[in-house]
C-alpha cells in the first residue's frame, strides 16, 4: 500500500540469531549503515535453476559491542513507513560467511547467504531416500536437510514417481539435485521470506500481481547545472575553512 504514498520513507531491520535465540535487533536508527540485497541466478535461462539471496550488511560498531561468528544468522526486513506503522517485506534467513572490520571507522562489513548456499556442502546420499519416491519426496527431503520451514511445489509434475530411483550417482550436491528437479518440472526454485523452499513456474498468461501506474511517480529533471558545495573542515574559531565544489 505504501507504494502509492507521495513520500516513501524506507526502513530496515536486521535481527541477529544464534540458533533459534534472538540476540539483537538493529535498525537504521542505531547500527545499520546499509543493506544490499542481491538475487543471484543463472543468466539466459527461463527455468531449471535456483535463485540465491546474497546480502551485504554494514553495521557501525563504535563501542565494539557486536560479536558475530559464522554460526549466527540474520533475518532481514525492509519496509516503508506508513501512517499506521511500517509495512515490512521479509527476506529469508541469511547465514554469515564473512565479517570484516574497518579499524579506522569501526564499521562491520558482513556477507551472508540464504540456506541454498550452505546446501553445496551436502550431497544426494545425505537424503537417505529409498525408492520408489516422487520428485516431491526428493525436494521435501532437501528442504528438511537445509532447514526450510516447508516446501511449496503445487504442480502435478512433482508427483512423478521414480520406481527404481532417480538417475543420480549419489555424490551430486543438493543444489544440483534441486536444479535437476527444476529442469524436469519447468520451474525455478528459491527460498522465500517465510523460509519455505519454493518451486515456481513463470506464467506468461497469468494475471499481474500488482500494476504500478505512472501516476504513482514523478520525473525529476534538471535543465541547468547546479553547484554542490561541501564544508570539508574548519578550525574551532571558524577560520581556515576548506570547501569542495562539484558541478
Amino acid at each position: 500500500n505504501a507504494i502509492n504514498a507521495q513520500k516513501r520513507v524506507i526502513r530496515a531491520k536486521a535481527e541477529l540469531y544464534n540458533g533459534e535465540a534472538l540476540i539483537a535487533s538493529y535498525t537504521q536508527s542505531d547500527a545499520i549503515k546499509s543493506i544490499d540485497i542481491q538475487r543471484v541466478g543463472e543468466e539466459g535461462k527461463f527455468f531449471g535453476f535456483g535463485v540465491t539471496h546474497k546480502i551485504n550488511i554494514k553495521l557501525l560498531d563504535i563501542q565494539r559491542a557486536i560479536n558475530l561468528t559464522t554460526s549466527n544468522h540474520f533475518k532481514i526486513s525492509l519496509g516503508v513507513q506508513t501512517a499506521s506503522g511500517i509495512e515490512y517485506a521479509l527476506f529469508p534467513k541469511v547465514y554469515i560467511t564473512e565479517v570484516n572490520r574497518d579499524e579506522n571507522t569501526n564499521e562491520l562489513s558482513i556477507t551472508a547467504y540464504d540456506s541454498l548456499e550452505g546446501a553445496k556442502s551436502l550431497i544426494f546420499n545425505d537424503l537417505g531416500l529409498v525408492a520408489p519416491y516422487t520428485i516431491k519426496n526428493v525436494i521435501e527431503a532437501v528442504g528438511a536437510q537445509i532447514g526450510a520451514s516447508g516446501v511449496i511445489a503445487n504442480l502435478e509434475a512433482f508427483n512423478l514417481s521414480y520406481e527404481e530411483g532417480a538417475n543420480f550417482e549419489g555424490t551430486e550436491t543438493l543444489p544440483e539435485v534441486l536444479k535437476a528437479a527444476a529442469e524436469a518440472t519447468g520451474t525455478i526454485y528459491f527460498i522465500n521470506g517465510n523460509d519455505s523452499l519454493v518451486f515456481k513456474m513463470l506464467d506468461r498468461d497469468g494475471e499481474a500481481v500488482k500494476t504500478i501506474t505512472k501516476a504513482n511517480y514523478i520525473d525529476l529533471d534538471c535543465k541547468t547545472n547546479r553547484r554542490l558545495q561541501t564544508l570539508c573542515n574548519c578550525t574551532e574559531l571558524g577560520d581556515n575553512v576548506s570547501i569542495s565544489t562539484t558541478e
